[in-house]
């Protein structure tokens, strides 16, 4: 295995012994056998490079150099050795003519990011990333911006990016779904439950919901945990006689007095865009058993007759009474799973059993490979292979998602064309 000696100088409150050990961890995935120094000095650098030959590779952070030091520190460092590799990564401390002299110095990649994050830095130390990759991650492809830099060396050519004032086109919908090749197909009237995965039923509802023809229903379903709310960064209340309501709860109630109109769900359900509703779940534990089996079933048998699709989150609980009607009463359970042989096992065994004891069609089950990384999971192959019920697609991982659940950002928000054909993909491969 290829060894590489890399200095690495960032703020104090950045080096501690996690962050070293995720380092060398992830290099060595990538093949790479690493052996680090960290300094938070550039004082440091500067005496560690003249001693050891041997670090060729350059991590430089710009918010411990000040400005007007910069470029006699960078020229100091090449001087010192003229065949070391620089990453610098900047955080809008400097000016822009700062920044074109520190591009003339030929630094290898020179990356503008607003904020830091772990990942991103070990996936640009070790090449992972595409040019095209950077640009999205630093939100060149979409939307508004003032003036943004990236000077790298990706796919063997160096590229300096500069964009003005620039809008760029948002990706046309209705082109998409027009086309005869990614047409959704009709699923009317039925119900779809998506077992224990918030980001994929979250995702497919709002790629549903962009498809015109259709009117869909939301369901969150999920009384131990509820979190539709946070993944699509709405409220999870709704107010009513100057109270805040759960939205299920209200539909139930109504139920179980006797109304069975679409007013109710109307009245109660969250517009999240002309063609998608959505019912928050319950966010009192205390009303874990206040609901009877029936009338969650009659909840059911009604979205189904007045909504084109139905789309309900469960827990992953097979004893939990929502999920196990749910999955029960519907037309496709779909299972995104995280691709290890793990979650596999878990819910083939949850499968076996609804299957051997409440009579479960086992061929309306289908997994999904969930947030799956290629050249990094489990072969796609081998996850089919040891899927004891349909096993119909992969959606790949996406950093977008952790931001969703971190910052309470609507996950909607991120999706872009690839994700869809993704997707589409996937509900293509549906039997209903």
């Amino acid at each position: 295995m290829e060894r590489e000696y890399v200095l690495i100088m960032l703020p104090k409150d950045l080096l501690s012994t996690e962050f070293k050990n995720k380092f060398k961890r992830e290099s060595y995935r990538e093949g790479k056998d690493i052996e680090l120094v960290f300094r938070n000095e550039i004082d440091g650098v500067f005496s560690f490079l003249s001693e050891n030959h041997l670090y060729s590779n350059l991590l430089l952070y710009s918010n411990v150099i000040e400005e007007k030091s910069v470029l006699d520190y960078i020229e100091k460092i090449q001087n010192i050795n003229p065949k070391i590799t620089i990453t610098f990564i900047y955080f809008n401390n400097y000016s822009n003519e700062v920044l074109n002299k520190i591009i003339e110095k030929n630094i290898t990649n020179f990356i503008r990011k607003e904020e830091f994050t772990f990942n991103y830095l070990v996936d640009v130390f070790n090449n992972k990333l595409t040019y095209s990759d950077v640009k999205e991650k630093l939100g060149l492809k979409y939307g508004n911006f003032e003036r943004e830099f990236i000077y790298s060396e990706f796919d063997d050519k160096r590229v300096i990016k500069k964009e003005k004032n620039k809008k760029i086109k948002e990706f046309d919908f209705k082109k998409f779904f027009s086309n005869k090749n990614t047409q959704l197909p009709n699923y009317k009237n039925r119900l779809i439950t998506v077992w224990n995965s918030y980001d994929f039923a979250s995702e497919l509802s709002y790629i549903f919901s962009l498809n015109e023809k259709e009117n869909i229903l939301l369901i969150d379903a999920d009384r131990l945990n509820p979190t539709l709310d946070m993944y699509l960064g709405i409220d999870k209340y709704i107010k009513r006689k100057m109270e805040l309501k759960d939205s299920l709860n209200l539909i139930l109630d109504s139920i179980g007095k006797g109304e069975q109109s679409k007013n109710i769900f109307e009245e109660f359900s969250y517009r999240f865009n002309n063609n998608l509703s959505i019912i928050m779940g319950n966010y009192s534990i205390n009303n874990y058993e206040y609901y009877e089996q029936k009338i969650f079933e009659k909840l059911l048998i009604l979205a189904r007759e007045y909504y084109d699709l139905v789309i309900i989150i469960v827990n992953k609980h097979i004893y939990d009474m929502f999920t196990a009607i749910s999955l029960l009463k519907s037309d496709i359970n779909l299972i995104p799973i995280e691709p290890n042989l793990i979650n596999i096992r878990e819910f083939n065994n949850y499968i076996e059993f609804l299957s051997n004891k409440q009579n479960m069609n086992i061929f309306k089950n289908y997994m999904i490979a969930f947030n799956y990384k290629n050249y990094k999971d489990l072969d796609y192959e081998l996850l089919k292979k040891n899927c004891i019920c349909n096993f119909i697609g992969k959606i790949s991982y996406k950093d977008y998602r952790n931001t969703s659940k971190s910052y309470r950002k609507s996950i909607t928000k991120f999706i872009k064309k690839r994700d869809i054909k993704e997707y589409n993909n996937i509900i293509k491969k549906l039997k209903v």
